[in-house]
């Protein structure tokens, strides 16, 4: 069958990890028991099947580099074999050498190359040429494998390269979360991120104080509808749609103060700052928001403060400065009616000396009832004011146990008050009080001031008090009224009057 006396050298296998799988397919035992005999010496793992069906199996489960398999057998002959061996994925591109006994056979040779032979031998084999053919087609073979393998230890350390930048880029990510989550979380202003929808997708603890909803509350939502008042909501909307049409924002970028809306419905003011984050894809802005409830109301308090010390400085007596007080406090902290009482030392009660109201605010009956009523000391809030010598503060008078005017307050919508007292030293001159259209709670920053005024209004008091005294008292030589000696004593007085009142001033600024 074979002829072993012919020989050359054969190229020299690549090495290898384990040895290279050759299927050698015959039905005669001897055929394949010559093959193993002329090819064991190689080195190869050479695999024998008994049958095309069992060709079939081994291809199925391993990876040879050639295929040496005999045409005439029984069952699967060769060629219905080679045509499945190929017709498979995993051994579509496997070389396969048709093993023949005689040269002329029903098929042509071309016939056999085209059902996927690589190569045609005829038996008898010569060892040589089989022997160089084989070894041909596993070195071709542990080249691909080779460039295979090269091409796998790329890919694993492309992919490991790509991890690690992965992995720096999203230890970057995190740490930037963890920053800005800080940031957010440390924040003293409101930080609120919206959409190009006007969809809320960030809102910081502070805005949670704020406003008084929580995060998971308003995220998702509109913000017009959430912290918005309902008077700008179109105007909100509008602007939103003009910026994405034409890239323009006025308010962008720009500081403005403007009024916002808490959970609780109250409106308050607020310094808004809006900025376009620049991201991929449609426009994501962030507003910055600071409640400047404390700041507009200090502001307030100090031009209530340098109101009265110029009043005292252009006003003679009580009575006309009065009203400019109560209309300054009023409009300055946004009260709606002041009332000033004085005390009756003879009869021992408070009677009402001056009233101020906004013209907006209905208090017809109100004012005529305060100045038909005379207080006791710890009858309603004068007179509770008067007998502890502090100020006193009610929510909401109508709900008062001890406020005998609450009747008159509730029919013309009135709530929220509070008095202080007059004094000086530890007398008690007067009680000033003033009213709201609104519940309100308890301000001791507003009480604190109110003490101090109190005491203002009552060294005005007593200075002129005094001035009346000199007034009234006998003409000495060299020293009457129009004297320049009593001049002198007026305008020093004076002078000690208003420097007194604007220093009270500035303590309570400072």
């Amino acid at each position: 069958m074979t002829d072993t006396s012919d020989s050359f050298d054969l190229p020299k296998k690549l090495p290898s990890k384990q040895p290279v799988n050759v299927l050698l397919v015959d039905d005669q035992p001897a055929n394949l028991l010559a093959l193993d005999a002329i090819l064991d010496d190689l080195g190869y793992n050479l695999v024998k099947a008994h049958s095309g069906t069992e060709a079939l199996c081994r291809c199925q489960g391993d990876d040879f580099a050639v295929v040496l398999l005999d045409v005439q057998m029984h069952g699967l002959d060769g060629f219905e074999t080679a045509k499945r061996i190929r017709g498979r994925e995993r051994s579509r591109h496997t070389p396969i050498i048709f093993l023949t006994a005689y040269e002329s056979h029903q098929l042509s040779t071309e016939e056999a190359y085209s059902l996927g032979a690589v190569d045609f031998l005829v038996k008898p084999l010569v060892p040589v040429i089989l022997r160089a053919k084989v070894a041909g087609f596993v070195e071709l073979f542990e080249k691909t494998q080779q460039v295979k393998s090269q091409a796998e230890q790329l890919r694993q350390v492309e992919r490991r390269e790509f991890e690690r930048l992965l992995a720096r880029e999203n230890a970057r990510l995190r740490e930037s979360e963890v920053r800005k989550a800080a940031i957010l979380e440390t924040a003293l202003d409101c930080i609120i991120t919206i959409d190009h929808e006007g969809n809320v997708i960030e809102f910081n603890p502070a805005a949670e104080r704020t406003f008084g909803y929580r995060r998971e509350q308003v995220v998702g939502r509109q913000l017009a509808d959430l912290i918005i008042p309902p008077s700008l909501r179109a105007q909100h909307r509008s602007g939103l749609t003009r910026y994405l049409a034409t890239g323009e924002g006025p308010v962008l970028n720009q500081r403005v103060e403007m009024p916002a809306l808490r959970a609780d419905g109250t409106e308050f003011p607020v310094e808004l700052a809006i900025a376009r984050i620049p991201v991929q894809g449609p426009p994501v802005f962030t507003a910055y928001l600071r409640d400047l409830t404390e700041r507009q109301r200090a502001e307030r308090r100090r031009n209530a403060r340098l109101a009265v010390t110029q009043i005292f400085a252009e006003s003679l007596t009580l009575q006309e400065a009065a009203p400019n007080i109560l209309q300054a406090v009023c409009e300055s902290l946004g009260w709606d009616i002041g009332l000033l009482w004085v005390v009756d030392t003879q009869e021992k009660v408070l009677h009402c000396d001056a009233i101020w109201h906004r013209p907006s605010a209905h208090a017809k009956a109100f004012e005529r009832t305060s100045r038909q009523t005379t207080f006791a000391a710890g009858i309603g809030l004068p007179g509770r004011v008067w007998s502890s010598g502090q100020p006193a503060w009610i929510p909401d008078v109508g709900r008062d146990g001890n406020f005998p005017r609450a009747p008159v307050a509730r029919q013309e919508g009135l709530h929220g008050a509070f008095g202080f007292p007059i004094r000086h030293g530890s007398e008690v001159l007067g009680v000033v009080e003033f009213f709201s259209g609104e519940v309100r709670e308890p301000d001791l920053d507003l009480l604190e001031m109110a003490a101090t005024l109190g005491g203002q209004i009552g060294l005005f008091m007593e200075r002129r008090k005094a001035e009346d005294l000199v007034h009234a008292a006998p003409a000495r030589p060299g020293l009457g009224q129009g004297s320049p000696g009593t001049l002198r004593v007026r305008q020093r007085r004076r002078r000690e009057s208003l420097s007194h009142a604007e220093g009270g001033a500035l303590r309570q600024d400072g």
